[in-house]
């Protein structure tokens, strides 16, 4: 096994158990008596249907007037097949190109966005910063290599480390595809009940941030030739990786409290969480006063830990409180 594929594995956690009750990651926010609901998630490998009093949320997400996402889809990508949008990812170049072509400018721009957040947050979750040594000419890889990267669309000017961090992007759509999604459901479980669909994120400000960061502070690692040529040969082995973080992540969902997603990672928390979180706090504020009934689908982290979006409402003046199962009258 490739060195830096070892090191990828320093990212694969462990977190103290919790003893608790089993409730959903759902909390109100009450202000001017109106309630709101906020779920947070594990992106994906667990579905709608294993969470705390899955039915009740449900209901909860059919009853809202408006549906909060990180990032909203463009109508025309959801009329896509589930294969097609896979394909937008982890497909060849030809097939990438066929289905973009069925989709709107804005809609496209947006997939493209949110390919590049992706290799900025795909090279935070290292725990070193790749460089490149030596020669990095496109002609030094293997055919077999420079196929594989051909088809999936690589720049050939790239360097060799941007090229594993590219290898990396694929294994991790690979796995993401590959497992249920809650935040999927949660979107089709709205679209199917006419409920309106808005985005808190923005995409350019998101890159825009990550695109300020002038250093790092990691240690570097030099990559050559041989760590990329062994990436895509451990393409799979990778993809099972990013699974098992994906599955480990649902695993402690399921079972204990928020405090156990309080581990240590290589993440910046001030780009993913506190800057997005004082934007969506600001979208929030703004659709607050139009709607009466508001339902917020977020990744968990976001509402726990510091900087979090429930302490930036409670500072707003909404009464913020966690939901449980044994507590029926807001279900």
């Amino acid at each position: 096994m490739n060195r830096w594929l070892i090191l990828f594995l320093n990212f694969l956690f462990s977190a103290k158990v919790a003893s608790t009750q089993l409730d959903p990651f759902i909390w109100t926010a009450e202000k001017e008596g109106k309630t709101s609901y906020i779920l947070g998630t594990a992106h994906t490998g667990i579905s709608l249907k294993e969470i705390p009093c899955s039915d009740a949320v449900s209901k909860k997400i059919q009853n809202s007037d408006l549906l909060l996402l990180e990032t909203k889809t463009k109508n025309d990508f959801e009329k896509l097949s589930e294969e097609e949008k896979q394909k937008l990812f982890i497909g060849s170049v030809k097939e990438q190109e066929e289905i973009m072509s069925k989709l709107s400018q804005k809609t496209q721009d947006t997939i493209k966005e949110r390919k590049i957040i992706m290799t900025h947050i795909i090279k935070d979750m290292f725990s070193h910063h790749y460089e490149s040594a030596g020669n990095e000419a496109w002609a030094e890889l293997s055919l077999e290599s420079q196929n594989f990267l051909t088809n999936h669309g690589a720049d050939k000017e790239e360097s060799y480390a941007n090229l594993i961090y590219f290898i990396n992007c694929i294994a991790y759509y690979k796995a993401y595809y590959s497992l249920p999604s809650l935040d999927k459901q949660v979107k089709q479980m709205a679209l199917s009940h006419f409920v309106k669909i808005e985005s808190m994120d923005h995409n350019k400000k998101i890159n825009e941030d990550f695109s300020s960061k002038t250093s790092s502070n990691k240690p570097r690692m030099l990559v050559s030739r041989s760590d990329v040529e062994g990436a895509i040969k451990e393409i799979e082995s990778l993809t099972g990786l990013y699974q098992q973080i994906f599955l480990n992540t649902a695993r402690l969902y399921q079972l204990y409290d928020a405090n156990a997603f309080l581990f240590n990672h290589n993440l910046d928390e001030t780009i993913l969480l506190k800057n997005r979180n004082e934007l969506w706090l600001k979208n929030f504020l703004k659709t607050h006063e139009k709607y009466e009934n508001i339902f917020i689908t977020a990744s968990l982290k976001h509402f726990i830990g510091e900087h979090n979006m429930l302490d930036m409402l409670k500072g707003e003046g909404f009464s913020v409180e966690r939901m449980t199962c044994s507590n029926t009258e807001p279900f």
